[in-house]
Order: C-alpha cells, then structure tokens, then sequence
C-alpha cells in the first residue's frame, strides 16, 4: 500500500518528476559512458604499447656459467622462475650457448690460424630456413651440425661434406658431417642482439672466428658444454596486460635475478629493460585516467546543480502538502521514508539502464573521424565495476533529489517560506571567497605540473586530489561568486533605471 502512494505521490507531480528522471539518466549514463571510456582508452593505449614493443623491450636475457652436467639443473630452474613471474603469459624461452674455439680444417700449421665455434641454438628451425640439405640430429661418432650462409661461402662448406677440425687448446680431433646450410629469416630482429656471431657469421679480433657450426643440444651437452656461459632469451607475450598488472609485473621482473640466487644459482645473472618500460606505462596511463578525471568531476558538479534546482522546484510545489501533512500528525521520519522512496523510484532504473546505454553512446562517439581514426575499441559489454558506478551515480543523485524535501519536512509552512530569502551559510560565514582562493591554487598548480600527478610521501606517483578538483572548484566559486554579486548588481541596475522618468526598471532589488 505505501508502495502506491509513492507513486501515486510521484505522478501528481508528472513534469518536475519526468525531468528529475531525465537529469539522473543522462548525469548516470554520460558518467558511466566516461569511465568506461577511460578505462577503455588507457587498456588500449596498453595493449598496443604492448603488442608494438620490440623484443629487446620487453625480453629478459640469463646468463649463466655452466657444464654439460649441470646445464639442465639451472634451465630448470630459470623455467621455473619464469612460470612464477609470467603467471598465465605465454613465454618464449630459448638457450644459446658458444663452445671452445677448434681451427678451422686445412689451417693446421699457420702461426695464427682462422678458427671456429660449434653452437647450441634452440628454437633456431622456428626462425631460419634451410637453404640446403637438414637440420642437424644427435648421436653417433660423427658430429652433425648446420651453417649459416655466410659460414658456408667463408669456409667453402655445403651440406653432405665431412671435414676433420682440431681443438686449439686441447688439439682433440672432431669428425664433423654437414647437414644443412641456413638462412636466417629476419637477421637484424633483436632476437639475435646478443648473438652477432649468428647474424655475421665471424667475429674477428686477434684471431677471425667463424660459427657457429649449431649442433643438437645433445650433443652440445656432451661434448662441447665443458666451463662455457650459456644464455637464455625469454621473450613474453604481454598483449593481454592490463592496467592494474603493471607495476607489480614489473616489480616481479626486477626481482628475478635475486630470486635466482635465493634458489641456489647465486651466478646467474638477469638483464630487462622491461621494469622500466612497464613503470612508464604505469606512469602515462594514471596522467591519462586523472585528466580524465578533471572533466568527470566538472560533469557532476553540473548535473548535481541542474538536480538541485529540480529538487527545490519538486519541494517548492510541495511545501503546502508537507504543511498539512504535518498538520495532520505525519512524523518527520514517515515524510522523510516518502521522500526517499520516491528518490529511488526515480534513481534506481537509471542505475540499471545506464550500463546498458553507456556502451551504445561510446560506439556513436566513437564513429568521429578522428576517434575512429585512433583505432581504440570501445568496451562492447559493461562489467561488474560498471554497475557499482552506475549505482553510487544513481544514489548520489537520490540523495540529491531528497535533501531539500528532507530539509523542508522539518519546518512549518511559516519557518519555510523565511528560509526561503535567506543567504546560504556558506556565503554567510565567507566561504564561496575561501573557495576562490583554493581554486586559484589548484589551477595554479595544474598548469606549474602539467596533470594533476604528483610524487606521495613514499615517494611514488599519485592523483593529487586538489589539482583534479581545480577546475571544477573554480566552476562552483564562480557559481557562488555570481549569487554574492547579482543582487549588488540589481541593486545598483535600479538606482540606474529610477533616475530616468520614461525607464521602468524591469528587475526587482535583491534584497
């Protein structure tokens, strides 16, 4: 029953209703609209920074000194690390490694002879193409192995020849059977910036050696992994990063190398530009979302204004019913359970279809030639996040539309109607001159930072409340600043007007 007198209550009231209900639709859905277009914007920007990044960006190099038998102890250990800093990311891992240097076959007896280097490099099938013959297998007396272009056009290889080389330190003879000529397919990738052997096909100081002749890893294990460094290069796949990841990410990334040493590889060394790169996305995404910030909070300044002078016209049409309802023994809490009930009849399905339009609104924005143009695909669906916005929206603004029926149910008709010609307490005590003052701070401070992000007393970037609230400050002062002002303005307009006998004055003093 009291559920159809709220909206009985409401419709007698049909216009002043209908526009409260339109004012918190579209303050709710070009709120929600906003936040789901900052979050949209700045995942984006992420995404792309990450699926453009280059590989010497956001890979991590290892280097470790190790020995045929505990080369597989530390790759197990750097996967393992690996899985715990790239939960549920796609990972790429390859090792590479150099053996001793052997003379090249023919050059024997030369004082300073040309030399050569046999080579484990994993994952090489995935990012060469065989020009000749097969890639190299594993067993038997006779070493196989695979040569670059160049390696072959230097040293006179193809595939299918055998050649006899010795150990420069050691003279071990290597029988060694070439199974395929290679080409790698983007030679000057990053991949192979800590490998210019491969790309070059010779390194040449004191002494020109060629290599590497790449082996299984097999037989690189058990016969050239005698006190070499091996690398490994871990390339992730970071396309499905998000916001809120980065700057832990990057502080696991960071930690990898001292919990290498925590695990027992106290030699193992880890190298990433990453870290860095993820805390400037980090930093560029919060200036994007506190700018954002700036025209959300003047937004709802503006619909919160525009919902107040409906709220007191709402009230102003029903001071009389609240009189006589009082006069009829109604209590301040049964008025005041109206009110608000009212409020939210009005509110809640604001609350549930703004979500809902917030996305179409996108979409039809998204179609200007120069948003359309920036590639950003708008959120398609609202989430859970969404519906908490829309929500506190909608209840904000049925706080709103019931103070001043709130306020009213606790005076009489004669207590209202004095109220009504009195200047609020905040222009009475000073306080719209107070908030110039702090508006003219926080602009001034916007444009000495340039975004309302500044260093916090522990030192990291956060969104500086007063900056973002600067403008929409400076909004409200000269809000207030006009109703301090035009009642002067009247007054003085009228002392104007009265001294001219053919001018009736058309505005009434503010008094």
């Amino acid at each position: 029953m009291r559920g159809l007198l709220v909206v009985r209550r409401a419709l007698n009231e049909p216009l002043l209703v209908l526009a409260a209900f339109l004012s918190i639709l579209l303050a709710t859905t070009t709120l929600v609209a906003l936040t789901m277009y900052a979050s949209t914007v700045t995942g984006a920007g992420v995404r792309r920074t990450m699926e453009t990044a280059s590989i010497g960006d956001r890979s991590t190099l290892f280097t470790a000194p190790v020995r045929g038998a505990t080369f597989a102890a530390t790759d197990r250990l750097i996967r393992d690390q690996l899985a715990a800093t790239y939960p549920g990311l796609r990972v790429e891992l390859a090792a590479t490694a150099r053996s001793a240097t052997y003379v090249v076959p023919g050059q024997e007896r030369r004082k300073t002879p040309e030399l050569l280097t046999f080579g484990l490099s994993e994952g090489l099938e995935q990012h060469a193409n065989l020009v000749a013959g097969r890639w190299p297998r594993a067993g038997g007396d006779t070493v196989e192995a695979a040569v670059s272009q160049q390696v072959a056009s230097a040293l006179g290889l193809a595939a299918g020849r055998r050649v006899s080389t010795d150990g420069r330190v050691d003279h071990s003879p290597v029988q060694v059977a070439i199974t395929g000529v290679f080409q790698l397919k983007e030679p000057f990738s990053e991949r192979w910036r800590h490998d210019p052997m491969l790309v070059r096909g010779a390194e040449i100081g004191n002494y020109t050696t060629h290599g590497p002749l790449v082996v299984a890893r097999e037989t690189f294990l058990s016969r050239f992994a005698d006190g070499v460094s091996a690398t490994w290069l871990a390339i992730p796949d970071l396309r499905g990063m998000t916001v809120d990841r980065l700057r832990p990410f990057a502080a696991d990334v960071a930690a990898v190398k001292d919990r290498l040493a925590g695990a027992g590889c106290a030699n193992c060394n880890a190298t990433s530009r990453l870290p860095a790169i993820l805390l400037q996305l980090d930093t560029a995404a919060l200036v994007a979302r506190s700018t954002m910030l700036i025209p959300v909070l003047q937004l709802v300044l503006l619909a919160a204004y525009a919902l107040m002078l409906t709220a007191r016209l709402l009230a102003d049409h029903r001071r009389m019913e609240m009189a006589l309802l009082r006069a009829r023994g109604a209590g301040s809490l049964g008025l005041a359970a109206a009110t608000a009930a009212e409020a939210l009849l009005v509110a809640v399905p604001c609350a549930v279809a703004a979500p809902f339009l917030g996305p179409p609104l996108l979409a039809l924005i998204g179609r200007l030639p120069w948003l359309s143009s920036s590639g950003v695909r708008q959120a398609v669906a609202p989430d859970a996040g969404v519906f908490a916005v829309s929500a506190l929206i909608a209840l904000g603004c049925a706080v709103l539309l019931a103070l001043p029926a709130l306020a009213g149910a606790r005076r009489t008709y004669v207590e209202a109607q004095t109220s009504r010609g009195r200047r609020g307490l905040l222009q009475q005590a000073g306080g719209d001159l107070l908030l110039l003052a702090v508006a003219a701070l926080a602009i001034w401070q916007l444009r000495h930072y340039g975004a309302p992000v500044t260093a916090t007393a522990s030192g990291e970037l956060g969104i500086d409340p007063l900056i973002v609230s600067g403008p929409a400050l400076a909004l409200l002062t000269g809000g207030l600043l006009g109703l301090r002002l035009v009642p002067r303005v009247s007054r003085l307009a009228e002392r104007v007007t009265t001294r001219r006998a053919g001018l009736a004055p058309p505005w009434a003093p503010g008094r």
